[in-house]
């Protein structure tokens, strides 16, 4: 599936049937402009394809740069915070914090073992 982001926490996926035909996500709030999720998924309190589409490409990325994160860590014992969120998004290495991977003390961050 072809996705585009267009603006902040908004994509532009294209129709898997009709090649040429664009939806748009809002990816922070979980809408999209097809027929399914405005006539069906809305409904039922779910998200339709396009909607799956976009997280999925998100969890992927998160989790190909969760490993960057660590191994910029590992590589050094540990690393300034500020250093990593001049590379990262700062919510990628606060869920790091929150899952227990990492810690951060005085402004460093090393793993957890």
């Amino acid at each position: 599936m072809n996705i585009k982001n267009i603006e902040d926490n908004f994509y532009r996926v294209e129709s898997s049937s009709t090649k040429g035909k664009f939806y748009k996500v809002n990816i922070k709030e979980e809408t999209c402009t097809c027929p399914d999720y405005i006539f069906r998924a809305r409904k039922r309190g779910g998200v339709c394809k396009h909607i799956r589409a976009v997280i999925e490409k998100f969890r992927k990325k998160n989790t190909s740069n969760f490993e960057k994160i660590k191994a910029a860590i590992k590589e050094h014992g540990e690393i300034d915070t500020a250093k990593l969120l001049k590379e990262f998004d700062e919510d990628l290495i606060d869920k790091l914090i929150q899952q227990g991977e990492v810690i951060e003390y005085k402004g460093k961050l090393r793993i957890l073992e």
